[in-house]
């Protein structure tokens, strides 16, 4: 998935937690999931 591709260009990998901040409709947050694998974690808010 290019979505996938683009958060690991971007530095995120396995094990790590990653905060999705204003994740909106949540299109990187299941992608973000993959990434940090089942040792990581994904934490999102989204503002109002």
């Amino acid at each position: 998935m290019k979505g996938e591709i683009f958060l690991r260009d971007i530095g995120m990998k396995g094990n790590q937690s990653i905060l999705d901040f204003g994740y909106g409709l949540g299109n990187y947050t299941i992608l973000a999931a993959v990434v940090a694998g089942q040792m990581g974690k994904v934490y999102v808010r989204n503002c109002m």
